[in-house]
């Protein structure tokens, strides 16, 4: 898989909060571009986004440069690893995994091994309970 560095998930990042006028979006976008003055003069721009869309008070999403980009609070990655979970037939299926950054891949099987011995618990006192991320 792709390993994307820190600098192409950060423009990503900019490219979908720059639909958004959120003061948290306008500061990734700013921590992006820095000074505009000379954002502009180097005459690099933010990729074209689309299919941008607001989920809720928890984040937003886009395609960028064929890549659907998420970003958000817990909730919404929460949400979009359950959704990837489910999405998986396999469980030893890696393939939506293999183009993961390393870190993201391993937070996601560290929630899901916590997911599943929650579950085997099931009966616990702390049944019901939010996992630790």
């Amino acid at each position: 898989g792709a390993a994307h560095t820190r600098q192409v998930l950060h423009r990503w990042v900019a490219a979908v909060e720059d639909q958004d006028n959120h003061p948290l979006a306008r500061s990734l976008v700013a921590s992006y571009k820095g000074c505009v003055a000379d954002f502009v003069a180097s005459g690099e721009s933010l990729p074209a986004t689309s299919g941008y869309q607001r989920h809720g008070r928890d984040g937003v999403s886009a395609t960028v440069e064929g890549r659907r980009v998420g970003v958000g609070n817990l909730a919404f990655l929460e949400a979009a690893l359950r959704s990837s979970q489910a999405d998986d037939d396999d469980d030893d299926d890696d393939d939506d995994e293999s183009e993961m950054p390393p870190r993201l891949r391993a937070a996601l099987r560290r929630r899901r091994e916590q997911e599943k011995a929650a579950a085997a618990a099931g009966k616990g006192e702390h049944a019901g309970e939010p996992l630790p991320a």
